[in-house]
This record gives C-alpha cells, structure tokens and sequence, in this order.
C-alpha cells in the first residue's frame, strides 16, 4: 500500500485550491506521531486529563415502556 500522508483519507485533492477541513499532516505532525509510537505509545500527565464527567442517576429521557 502506498503511503499518502492523510489523516484520515479525505478524498479532497490540493493540488485544486486550499481547504479549510484539510485533514493532511504535516511532516513535523507525522514525526511527533512516529515518535511517540517507537516510544511504545506513553501515556500523558494525569495532570492533564480532562475532569471526569458526572452522570445522572436513572432515566434522563423518562422511563421507557419496558425495560
């Protein structure tokens, strides 16, 4: 398989204008990518794990018919 350099595929082709939804990596993107997997994919900073959510007890949308 040949590589492309898309992330993921999108079948918008530069090479007819610019795109705003460019979904391609750069090269510098590619090489931060490739690095952190040789590196057996680390995890981050717990530090920076986003909250975890709160979820409300029971039925948010009413109780269904049968459950």
């Amino acid at each position: 398989m040949r590589l492309k350099h898309r992330m993921p595929p999108w079948l918008a082709d530069a090479a007819f204008g610019h795109f705003s939804n460019d979904r391609r990596k750069t090269h510098r993107e590619i090489d931060t990518i490739v690095a952190w997997v040789d590196a057996s994919a680390p995890a981050g900073d717990d530090r920076e794990l986003p909250p975890t959510p709160n979820f409300e007890e029971g039925w948010t949308i009413g109780k269904p018919d049968v459950v």
